[in-house]
């Protein structure tokens, strides 16, 4: 009696589920547990930028010992080799130099503050003459004739030269 209950204990642990996992009894034969989900998530990036590397090193390589047989054979680098060379030119300065890219942008940041500064010496400027023309302007318009009268030469002067701006 004993043996007939441990054969169906036996059976209930094999058809015991377990949720989550490929096999489950769910239908979804796709599921991934949430443990490894989180992982490969946080190992992509890294795993990338190795495979990456790794192909950069191999090619490195091949170009390397490429080089060495054209040594050994006394032929000069092929027209792409120099091609290339031309082509990489200003990416090798930038490299050799750390701080390339600070530099750069001090160096933009300089500019337009000088540019700046320039404008507003300019603005000064305009706003003196400015300043100094209505002032003269003013004076003009105010004068008048022993009786009081306004000047009307300075009046309809004052009107021409609006009417030239306009035209």
């Amino acid at each position: 009696m004993t043996d007939s209950r441990e054969n169906n204990n036996d059976k209930h642990r094999k058809r015991k589920r377990t949720f989550g996992s490929n096999n489950s009894g769910n239908g979804s034969k796709n599921a991934v547990s949430i443990k490894n989900f989180i992982k490969k998530g946080q190992n992509d990036s890294s795993f990338h930028r190795q495979r990456k590397k790794k192909e950069f090193i191999r090619k490195a390589k091949i170009v390397n010992s490429y080089k060495r047989l054209l040594k050994k054979e006394g032929k000069e680098s092929t027209v792409s080799d120099t091609k290339v060379k031309e082509k990489h030119k200003g990416k090798a300065e930038s490299k050799t130099d750390r701080f390339f890219k600070e530099k750069e942008k001090a160096r933009l940041r300089e500019e337009k503050q000088r540019e700046r500064e320039a404008q507003s010496l300019e603005m000064e400027k305009n706003k003196v003459r400015n300043q100094k023309r209505r002032k003269v302007m003013s004076k003009k318009l105010s004068k008048r004739t022993r009786k009081g009268q306004p000047i009307m030469k300075n009046l309809l002067g004052n009107l021409l030269d609006q009417i030239e701006k306009q035209g």
